[in-house]
């Protein structure tokens, strides 16, 4: 996980699905090593407060003698203004944005999403790992601890998911559709008669499990079935709706990879 690589990434939050966010994080931890999130958590802190005091210096307020950094640790921090003008001029140079408001609530945002995936990666350790006896992982065991938001439940070295019904009943009518596909469900179909030959007979049966019309289903796996990536009316064109499924499917354990 290199300086470059986390710079770049932090830069283009702002233009990311949360989806996008989880899967450049897990690029980016070597698939969620605790220590790198550890890390990955406090770069951003440091590249938030760098972000926003570059905003307040541009606009000519006066801003604190701030820099966060780990690499001085109680040493007296005599070159804190000259630390935060570098860090600033290598890798906050080129960044256009100007709303504090709007910085503040992405990190608050993308580091909400970093906690939950080290909350889920913490709770699913062995209790005598390296990790479950330092001090700095504290305020992730004591949340999992007395929180409602224990994603696992352990039976002796195997982790499950826990018991929790989600309810996706108010799903739309688009996105019943992307779950199917995403869950194979309408690739098993398409391989059986008379589904393999007639789209209104696959479309017939989806109106059964979906209860949507038979002729807005048509519609929508028509292109679908053809392999029309450019059809209007194919809901895997809509990468924000595809990620939403697939996020929804990764909260509850599906396995896109089996």
């Amino acid at each position: 996980m290199s300086d470059s690589k986390l710079i770049s990434f932090f830069n283009e939050t702002n233009r990311l699905t949360d989806f996008e966010v989880r899967r450049k994080i897990y690029d980016l931890t070597n698939n969620l090593d605790i220590d790198l999130l550890s890390d990955l958590i406090d770069e951003y802190r440091r590249y938030t407060v760098s972000l926003v005091q570059k905003i307040k210096l541009d606009k000519g307020i006066d801003v604190p003698d701030i820099f966060i950094t780990s690499h001085l640790n109680g040493e007296r921090k005599t070159d804190i203004i000259q630390r935060r003008n570098k860090y600033i001029d290598t890798h906050l140079k080129n960044n256009k944005q100007t709303d504090i408001d709007e910085v503040e609530i992405e990190s608050k945002k993308n580091l909400e999403i970093v906690y939950d995936l080290v909350r889920r990666k913490i709770s699913d350790l062995p209790k005598n790992a390296r990790q479950r006896n330092n001090d700095k992982f504290d305020f992730y065991f004591s949340d999992i601890e007395e929180g409602d938001f224990d994603w696992y439940s352990h039976n002796g070295n195997e982790a499950e998911f826990s018991e929790v019904i989600v309810d996706l009943s108010d799903t739309t009518s688009t996105g019943k559709i992307v779950f199917l596909e995403k869950l194979g469900i309408i690739d098993f179909l398409r391989a059986k008669q008379p589904f393999n030959t007639s789209v209104n007979s696959m479309a017939t049966v989806l109106s059964a499990i979906t209860g949507t019309k038979a002729s807005t289903i048509q519609s929508m796996i028509n292109p679908m079935l053809r392999d029309d990536v450019s059809g209007k009316n194919n809901p895997m064109n809509s990468k924000k709706g595809v990620d939403t499924v697939e996020i929804k499917l990764a909260k509850i354990g599906f396995n896109f990879k089996q």
